[in-house]
């Protein structure tokens, strides 16, 4: 049983009690997994994430694993080419450990666009990389399973259909745009935001990445530069909503399952961003003070600033309504408001009603006069 582990881990060559067999299949599921989710070399299809080829090769190169093409061979169906068949070998100290055999169909999405001999090479080339698949998930399916994502690649799940990928979702790795029927999912992932240039891929024996060289020959990386850009954003629509940061961070681990913001691949933060704006959004509008001068319509009067209109109203009409232009009139019209000639000397300060000049401007004063004090 123990050497049915080892052989499991071709990288481990020698004969392992069953814990350390797992203690190092852990170490490259870790590492595994740090690679695949800042290079987003997966799929997510329903729930469950499953690796690209790249995934794939990056197990095989823990475990220094060569890939040999055994043959690749046409398939007829009623007489023409449908597609390719390939066959793909796995070596390991010198043995193959695992092999893979998977078809492409001219009319699958790989070969969608193009004619003639371009259409052949495409389902020939997709069928050596889907058997290399094939052959990794039946060697390393279980290190894929302790790294967190399907044992089934990504490459088994497409659709036959003339979709580009399940769900219409795919990567292009030569450009790095997460395309999602037939459109990029987010500019930010084929232009930089800061600098409006676009990504270009990079990689090393180690890893590989998405990049673009600013005027001064620094390099500006996409995934730094996604992480810091979402991020501010996120905490510019935290601070709207009046969250604290850890109220914060709780809400993306409720929303990413228990992942902090700094472990999600630029996809996730991405809409991360978006919703977390949303709800800003959101919150803002429900949250919008009334205009000052929208005065319910079941509104009583009495209070506030709305008796100050309702006097406004009251007064208003009564003094553009009469015509105050002797003595005789101001009288009449005080009287209406209830004030007396006494009444009217103390407000505007005479011995006598016979004092005054000026009936309509008397009478303005006496008005005003029986507004509540403010």
């Amino acid at each position: 049983m123990a050497m049915e582990h080892v052989e499991q881990t071709g990288a481990m060559a020698t004969l392992l009690p069953p814990g350390e067999i797992i203690a190092l299949a852990t170490a490259q599921a870790d590492a595994l997994m740090d690679v695949v989710e800042k290079q987003h070399l997966y799929e997510q299809i329903g729930q469950k994430k499953h690796l690209l080829a790249e995934a794939w090769a990056t197990i095989g190169a823990f475990n220094q694993v060569a890939v040999i093409v055994d043959w690749v061979r046409p398939f007829e169906q009623e007489g023409p080419i449908a597609g390719y068949r390939a066959k793909v070998d796995l070596y390991q100290n010198g043995a193959i450990v695992s092999t893979g055999i998977m078809t492409c169909g001219l009319d699958e999405y790989p070969c969608q666009g193009k004619q003639g001999q371009a259409k052949h090479r495409s389902a020939m080339s997709a069928a050596q990389t889907w058997a290399m698949c094939k052959a990794y998930r039946l060697r390393f399916s279980w290190i894929a399973v302790l790294a967190g994502y399907s044992g089934a690649p990504a490459e088994e799940m497409y659709e036959h259909t003339d979709k580009d990928r399940s769900g219409g979702r795919r990567t292009d790795r030569a450009t790095g745009e997460i395309i999602d029927n037939g459109k990029p999912a987010h500019p930010w992932l084929s232009r930089c935001p800061l600098h409006d240039k676009p990504w270009s891929p990079g990689s090393n024996s180690k890893r590989s990445w998405f990049s673009h060289q600013d005027e001064d020959g620094s390099y500006c990386y996409r995934a730094a530069t996604v992480n810091s850009v979402a991020r501010k954003a996120v905490g510019d629509a935290a601070s709207t909503l009046g969250w604290t940061d850890r109220k914060t961070a709780d809400w993306v681990k409720g929303e990413f399952r228990g992942e902090t913001f700094s472990k999600l691949d630029e996809v996730a933060q991405i809409t991360g961003m978006e919703t977390i704006t949303a709800l800003a959004a959101k919150h803002v509008e429900e949250n919008k003070p009334e205009p000052v001068d929208a005065v319910p319509a079941d509104a009583a009067p009495g209070s506030g600033e709305q008796a100050e209109d309702a006097k406004a109203e009251a007064t208003a009409p009564a003094t553009q309504a009469l015509v105050i232009d002797n003595l005789s009139d101001l009288l009449d019209a005080c009287a209406k408001i209830g004030v007396d000639s006494r009444g009217i000397i103390g407000v505007v300060g005479v011995d006598s009603v016979d004092d005054i000049t000026d009936f309509a401007e008397v009478y303005a004063l006496v008005a005003a006069s029986l507004e509540p004090p403010k």
